[in-house]
């Protein structure tokens, strides 16, 4: 039996107003890069730290001033502030790709995924009764991309780890731990960072 797990943050889930306003605000600021050019940066950075399951002010403000540096902005403490304030309270929404999960009803799908302890909670509102198994780092104690967590999977699911399709947008979290422990690790490239190319 094949099980499918997915990760949720820019996988299945994403904040698409996050993305207008990043790239008017950016716009507002002088900044000469394309929609695409900003959003490259922007996934690159993100997918080369590793983000606490419950984030900060002092988090955000940092990440968002490491990032605007790399679109050739530097801004001043109070406009980082600006920023923040402007985009935290924004919605999460489903990708319009989900709509593929209804072709594995029937099929052992499950999410596996560096989040809160609200991580159950979000994703039944979104997806009801779609997954049979929710794990999240925050509730377990431990996180991608370590291979304990995903070992944690393989026990819990109790097959093999050939036995399992991993999902994920990040090449260091998704990716490279799943691979290594020999599932079947499928990389989610919406931005073309990897050349548009679903690593398998």
């Amino acid at each position: 039996m094949q099980h499918f797990v997915f990760d949720v943050a820019h996988t299945l889930l994403h904040k698409p107003a996050y993305w207008d306003k990043t790239i008017a605000f950016l716009k507002e600021k002088g900044c000469i890069l394309s929609s695409d050019g900003i959003m490259l940066r922007h996934k690159i950075l993100s997918d080369s730290i590793i983000f606490p399951d419950k984030t900060s002010e002092g988090f955000y403000l940092n990440f968002n001033k490491q990032f605007f540096l790399s679109c050739g902005i530097q801004l001043t403490d109070v406009e980082l502030k600006s920023f923040f304030l402007s985009v935290k309270n924004l919605s999460w929404e489903a990708y319009n790709d989900t709509q593929i999960l209804k072709e594995l009803t029937g099929k052992p799908i499950h999410i596996l995924s560096n989040w809160d302890t609200s991580l159950e909670e979000k994703i039944e509102g979104f997806f009801p009764k779609t997954f049979t198994t929710v794990i999240g780092s925050e509730k377990t104690g431990d996180k991608k991309p370590n291979l304990s967590f995903y070992k944690h999977l393989i026990q819990t699911l109790n097959c093999e780890p050939e036995q399992i399709t991993y999902v994920g947008d990040s090449y260091l979290l998704d990716y490279m731990p799943a691979n290594a422990l020999g599932i079947n690790a499928i990389l989610l490239d919406r931005h073309n960072v990897y050349n548009g190319t679903a690593l398998t």
